[in-house]
C-alpha cells in the first residue's frame, strides 16, 4: 500500500467519524483490517500519517482517548488548511490556537 493510500484511508476514517458515519468502535476496526500495522513501522519522517493511525487507534481506550479536536486538526492537515506540525496540533488541542 503507497503512503498515498494509507493517508487517502486515515482521511476518510476521520472525516467519517468527525461526520457521525460512524461509531469509535467501527473507526477502530475499520482502521484495523484497512491497513497493516508494519506499513505505518515502516514509514519514515511521515508524523502526520503515523500520528493519525495511533489517534485513531487509541480512539477509544480508556485513558488514551483521542479529542474530537485532535481528529479535526488532521482533518484540516488532510485538507491542506494546516501544515502538520506537532508543536502545533499539541497547542490546538489545549485551545491555545
Amino acid at each position: 500500500m503507497t503512503k498515498q493510500e494509507i493517508s487517502q484511508i486515515l482521511e476518510g476514517l476521520v472525516n467519517d467519524f468527525i461526520d457521525e458515519k460512524i461509531g469509535k468502535g467501527e473507526v477502530v476496526d475499520k482502521l484495523i483490517t484497512s491497513i497493516n500495522p508494519l506499513e505505518i513501522y515502516n514509514l519514515e519522517n511521515e508524523l502526520l500519517i503515523t500520528d493519525c493511525y495511533f489517534a485513531i487507534k487509541h480512539l477509544g481506550e480508556d485513558g488514551y482517548e483521542t479529542t474530537i479536536k485532535e481528529l479535526v486538526y488532521f482533518r484540516e492537515c488532510f485538507m491542506g488548511i494546516k501544515k502538520y506540525d506537532t508543536e502545533q496540533k499539541n497547542q490546538f488541542i489545549l485551545g491555545q490556537i
